[in-house]
């Protein structure tokens, strides 16, 4: 973000030639923006007048930075919480997808079942040809079942392992929402608007209360 800076440059009164007076600019650079105060302060003032209009000039360009630096802060804590939003849909989307996978193993397991049944049942078949046929069969079928199991139980690791990149990815966009909401919260009450609150989705994610509740 750009750096405001501001100093105060001695010149002649801005509307007088009059050397009694004390020419004063106040000067404040808001990014590609340059904001200058000018007065003439009599110098005879005493100390504490001319500091309380110096800093009421400082004042004034302070609010202005606010203002400008707000703008961007406030379109970078957008941008994070659509990103944060993004990451939360993702993960139920994940999960989800993990779940319907896991069951459709489990109704293929069980297909794979019930056609073993029934080539058992060929076994004992008068025809060598069928019950050669039907031990064939079922050698396959149950080598399908134990790589069906495998794919279940490789799933399962691959889920709890996709979690939980997914919640250090969810916890790290919470805090960088939280960093942009503390920076913002002050330059909002600056200007006099009111402070920022929590995102609804800077809640963790909890795949199991999500499904439990869609359930």
């Amino acid at each position: 973000m750009p750096e405001g800076t501001a100093e105060v440059v001695h010149l002649p009164a801005p509307d007088s030639k009059d050397e009694r007076k004390l020419g004063v600019s106040v000067v404040a650079n808001c990014g590609d923006r340059q904001v200058t105060f000018m007065t003439d302060m009599p110098r005879d003032w005493s100390l504490d007048r001319i500091n309380e209009t110096t800093d009421k000039m400082f004042a004034a360009l302070d609010r202005q930075k606010a203002k400008y630096d707000l703008v961007e802060k406030e379109k970078s804590f957008r941008i994070a919480g659509n990103v944060l939003r993004q990451a939360i849909a993702g993960a139920a989307i994940a999960e989800g997808n993990f779940i319907k996978a896991q069951a459709e193993r489990g109704v293929k397991i069980a297909e794979y079942e019930r056609s073993m049944t029934e080539w058992q049942e060929k076994t004992r078949s008068d025809d060598q040809e069928t019950r050669r046929k039907a031990r064939s069969e079922i050698a396959q079928h149950k080598a399908l079942i134990a790589s069906t199991r495998q794919q279940i139980e490789q799933n399962d690791r691959d889920k709890d392992r996709h979690r939980q990149e997914l919640m250090t990815s969810i916890r790290k966009f919470q805090g960088e929402l939280k960093d942009w909401r503390e920076q913002i919260n002050p330059l909002r009450e600056m200007i006099g608007q009111p402070p920022l609150t929590d995102y609804a989705e800077e809640e963790a994610f909890e795949p199991e209360a999500r499904t439990a509740n869609e359930a």
